[in-house]
C-alpha cells in the first residue's frame, strides 16, 4: 500500500477507482478526487475488495510464497471474470524467483480465453533484473466438435539486452522459438513507454519458418482505461524468402 499527495483534477470530474491500467495485475489506484477524497476513499474500500478476491500459499519452513489465486471483475464488464493462478513458484539461494506456472482465465457468457505460462531457469544481472529463462507458453484458441480444448503452444528461450533508468526493458532476443507457425528467432530494440510503464514504440528484426527474414515496427501505441492496445501503426517488411523444412 502507497499513498500519495497530489491534487488530481480530471477532465470530466470523475474519479478513478481501480486497477491500474498498464501495470502489474495487482495494482490498483484511488485518484482524481477533485478535493471529494474523504468520500471517495470510502467509495474505493467498497469497490476494490468486491472487484479483488486473492488467496496465497506460503512454505512453511521458509517463509516464501509458493503460490496465488486472484479473482477480479472490471466495473466496465461486470460479467466477465478474470482468475490469474500462480503456482508452483521456485527460489534460487538468494531468495530471486526462479520458476512458476501461471495461467490467466477470462471467463463469462459464451466466453472463455485461457493462457498458461511456464517459465524455468530464470536468471538475474548483478542488478536484481530478470537476464534470461525458458518459457513455454499454452493458449486455448477454440474447441473441437466435442467441446475439447484446441492449444496453442509457443516455447521460446529469452535474454535481456538492456534496460533503461527506470528498470524497464528496451531490448531482448527471443531464441530457439518453435509454435504452431514454425521455428522463429527474433530480437526486439529501442522500446519506449508512456508515462505509465505501457510499450509505445519499438522495432523487431527476426526470422520465421513462415515468414523468413522481416522487419517489424509499431508505433503511436494507445491504450483505453482498461489497460488495452487499441490504437498503434504496425509496418512489417519481409525481405526473405520462406525456409523450407
Amino acid at each position: 500500500f502507497r499513498w500519495s499527495g497530489q491534487v488530481q483534477e480530471p477532465m470530466d470530474g470523475m474519479a478513478f477507482i481501480g486497477r491500474n491500467p498498464g501495470d502489474e495485475p495487482n495494482v490498483y489506484i484511488a485518484t482524481g478526487d477533485s478535493g471529494h477524497g474523504m468520500t471517495h476513499g470510502t467509495i474505493a474500500g467498497m469497490l476494490l475488495t468486491t472487484e479483488t478476491l486473492v488467496s496465497s500459499t506460503y512454505d512453511t519452513r521458509s517463509g516464501l510464497q509458493t503460490g496465488y489465486v486472484q479473482e477480479s471483475n472490471s466495473m466496465a464488464t461486470p460479467d466477465l471474470t478474470t482468475t490469474v493462478t500462480q503456482s508452483g513458484m521456485q527460489y534460487n539461494t538468494k531468495g530471486q524467483l526462479a520458476g512458476y506456472t501461471q495461467t490467466t482465465e477470462q471467463s463469462g457468457p459464451s466466453y472463455l480465453n485461457s493462457v498458461t505460462d511456464t517459465r524455468s531457469a530464470i536468471q538475474y544481472d548483478v542488478f536484481g533484473r530478470q537476464a534470461s529463462y525458458h518459457d513455454v507458453q499454452s493458449t486455448i484458441v477454440g474447441f473441437d466438435a466435442d467441446g475439447v480444448p484446441v492449444t496453442s503452444v509457443i516455447t521460446e528461450d529469452w535474454q535481456a539486452g538492456s534496460y533503461n533508468g527506470f528498470g524497464d526493458v528496451t531490448g531482448w532476443t527471443d531464441s530457439n522459438g518453435n509454435g504452431s507457425f514454425g521455428t522463429f528467432s527474433r530480437q526486439t530494440s529501442n522500446i519506449s513507454y508512456d508515462n505509465k510503464g505501457r510499450r509505445t514504440y519499438y522495432q523487431e528484426v527476426g526470422i520465421s519458418q513462415q515468414n523468413g527474414d522481416y522487419t517489424k515496427t509499431q508505433t503511436g501505441s494507445q491504450y483505453n482505461s482498461d489497460g488495452q492496445l487499441t490504437t498503434g501503426h504496425r509496418r512489417r517488411m519481409t525481405f526473405g524468402v520462406k525456409f523450407t523444412f
